[in-house]
């Protein structure tokens, strides 16, 4: 269920490889905290590099030191000549990023659009528009999938795999990586370098490190039992200080020192909690009968029915505006249907996680506070009494953090605290929203396992494929005809089922193209016209660099009239968006 189905890049490389960028030794440290050292490694023109790695680890800091917003402790950054990097960031200030008219046309947004009111998955493609309208030779993509929706990252996938720029890009989506990118760089201080790097997609990556941790583990053992052997020489020869004894010496000193390093290296964050479940023990907790809901004129639920079990995990598939979320506000009784019937079970407990992390204040409230609900040296887990400071760890807050302000508090440590609050609740259903936003992998391998061991029924909203192909026994797939049904075996078969849909509705529509329709496609037309008369260009520079004194001045007229030609374009293009 949680395997990553591949995606063939479409771009093939004949050219010689080149270095765009060397990592040298790079140092960085806040405190007495080092994130990375002896940081090494080069960026060639045609790889696609996914850059992994614990919360904290130093990813977002590695893109912004290569950017040059910050400067590392030690070590080298080298580009070669002429390359220009952009910069798409998790959060930054949209206001003053103006987008070209193409770039807006290319990501569907209007000619006069206003930064200010985007969504947060809007933001995200708007930042990652500017970062390619400045037409970069090197692209740093930061979590570029979160806030968008399904549909929204498919399409990102297909815009990164249909250009040739080289990329670097963080990010806590496994199938995202495995179908964009072509290398894989872990930051992690498992590793003795303090990173892993790997050629290769990120299912390459997953067992090329399967096959490293393994040969370090029997490396481990190898090394605990050749220790062993050497104690116990030790202990049976006289303290003599022979030559051979204090070789001997030196050669455990040595051992201890690896076995140590080794350990340290390894040392297990530790199980997350699980969710605290209800002592019913009834097996039907929800059921729905012929539910529809609408907003406006759209039909969101159409004679929808469920009936939601104990031990059933359901993941929640379905684009943007196809009522995801309205669902789980039907279930936790916030809305009503406009028609159909809801049976919960007596006292049903329904435990609620919100995307948007509305259940914490912004400020005013300490770690603490936020992990238990009370200033307390204790909370009651799962009926027993378990002491703050071991809570706290099982969500990866050290001591020396809880009196701090929750102000403070990553987007990944507020997700962490929420759900550190919601397993001290009893519950029979469990409505995720987005849970894994802002998470590293780490923590949501540790979700997943707490998922499954619940008892009870979970509905998660993600837009993780591989976390809800990890979770879920089935799916509700919303946004297909009501007379397909609701529920699908897989994430395919219902992607499947949605683009057939598509097709035949767009097959449906007969007569004459709307106004709309129609200034779509003549957009398009001028934009392919742009796309042409640009690679033009950029093919008489490549001539204008290799051209003899007598082909100069006809490639310059060609260049200049192809320079014209393309301002008209744009011209046109604006008029029309403008209309």
């Amino acid at each position: 269920m949680g395997g990553i189905p591949r995606k063939k890049s479409r771009i093939r490389y004949t050219h010689p490889m080149q270095i765009l960028l060397s990592i040298q030794n790079l140092l960085k440290s806040y405190g007495s905290k080092n994130l990375f050292e002896d940081l090494s490694f080069s960026v060639y023109d045609h790889q696609k590099i996914g850059i992994v790695g614990p919360n904290g680890s130093g990813k977002s800091t590695l893109l912004r030191i290569i950017q040059g917003l910050e400067s590392p402790d030690e070590g080298k950054v080298i580009f070669r000549k002429g390359v220009k990097v952009a910069y798409a960031a998790q959060q930054a200030d949209l206001l003053d990023l103006e987008l070209s008219a193409y770039r807006k046309s290319l990501f569907g947004f209007s000619y006069d659009i206003d930064p200010k009111n985007l969504s947060g998955g809007q933001k995200r493609k708007y930042m990652i528009a500017k970062a390619l309208d400045e037409e970069p030779n090197l692209l740093l993509l930061d979590e570029p999938t979160n806030h968008l929706d399904l549909e929204g990252i498919l399409w990102l996938e297909d815009l990164l795999n249909s250009i040739q720029t080289p990329m670097l890009i963080v990010s806590h989506d496994r199938v995202f990586l495995d179908r964009v990118t072509n290398a894989t760089l872990e930051i992690n201080h498992r590793y003795p370098k303090g990173h892993f790097f790997v050629e290769g997609p990120y299912s390459t990556y997953l067992k090329d490190k399967e096959a490293f941790e393994i040969s370090r583990s029997k490396r481990h053992h190898s090394l605990e039992q050749e220790l062993k052997k050497q104690m116990e020489w030790l202990g049976r020869t006289a303290p003599a200080r022979t030559a051979k004894s204090l070789t001997r010496i030196k050669d455990v000193k040595t051992l201890k020192a690896e076995v140590r390093d080794y350990k340290e290296r390894h040392q297990s964050e530790g199980n997350l909690a699980t969710f605290s479940q209800s002592e019913s023990g009834s097996k039907k907790l929800l059921v729905l009968k012929h539910i529809y809901k609408s907003y406006q004129d759209k039909h969101l639920l159409e004679d929808f029915n469920i009936e939601i079990m104990r031990k059933e995990r359901l993941g929640i598939l379905g684009m943007n505006g196809s009522g995801k979320s309205t669902l789980l506000k039907i279930l936790m009784k916030e809305i009503l249907p406009d028609k159909g019937t809801v049976k919960w079970k007596e006292d049903l407990r329904i435990v609620y996680f919100d995307q948007m992390k509305e259940t914490l204040p912004k400020t005013g409230m300490t770690l603490q506070e936020a992990l238990t609900g009370h200033l307390a040296d204790t909370v009651i887990y799962q009926d027993k009494p378990m002491h703050i400071v071991s809570w706290a760890k099982k969500f990866r807050f050290p001591s020396d953090r809880l009196n701090m302000d929750i102000a403070v508090l990553s987007g990944g440590e507020r997700a962490r605290a929420i759900l550190a609050r919601l397993m001290l609740k009893p519950a029979d259903v469990l409505l995720l929203d987005e849970p894994t936003n802002d998470l590293d992998m780490e923590m949501i391998d540790l979700l997943t396992k707490s998922l499954q061991e619940f008892d009870g029924a979970v509905l998660v909203i993600s837009h993780d494929r591989y976390f809800l192909n990890s979770i879920s026994t089935s799916f509700i797939g919303l946004g297909v005809p009501k007379d397909t049904g609701y529920l699908f075996s897989d994430f395919d078969q219902w992607q499947k089922k949605l683009t057939e849909s598509r097709k035949a509705f767009k097959q449906s529509q007969h007569g004459q193209p709307s106004p709309k329709v129609e200034k779509k496609r003549s957009t398009r037309e001028i934009e392919n016209q742009i796309e042409k008369t640009d690679a033009d260009i950029k093919k008489v520079e490549e001539e204008l660099a290799l051209a003899n004194p007598k082909e100069l001045e006809t490639l310059c007229k060609k260049h200049l009239g192809l320079k014209k030609e393309l301002e008209e374009l744009y011209q046109k293009w604006e008029d029309l968006l403008k209309s």
